[in-house]
């Protein structure tokens, strides 16, 4: 009982088989950094204090600085970006729906 299954399918199995991989790849990444850096990273003097002082100026914001961003977002590319990461979720889910509602016969 073989089924062949339409092109789209192929293209989302393949979509979630790329997004797999790449999050493995980023995991591991985050664990070698991680470990890495304990393991083998500088050790930072505890206590000790820089002999070079730095001054730092407070500078009145300007109206420019304090409306920065896009309706008033502090980070409006992150919000973007979550955005799509989410119409690509909707679209995965029901297009999965789609394929399962041909597959059930439920009349």
């Amino acid at each position: 009982m073989a089924y062949e299954w339409p092109g789209a399918a192929y293209l989302m199995m393949g979509l979630v088989g790329i997004a797999g991989i790449s999050a493995i790849v980023g995991g591991a990444a985050y664990i070698y950094i991680t470990v890495g850096s304990l393991l083998w990273g500088k050790r930072l003097d505890s206590g000790a204090t820089s002999p070079n002082f730095t001054q730092l100026q407070r500078a009145t914001p300007t109206a420019i600085a304090q409306t920065y961003g896009s309706a008033g977002f502090a980070a409006p590319g992150t919000f973007v970006l979550a955005m799509v990461f989410l119409v690509a979720f909707i679209l995965y889910y029901f297009i999965n729906w789609k394929y399962l509602s041909t597959r059930w016969a439920l009349s």
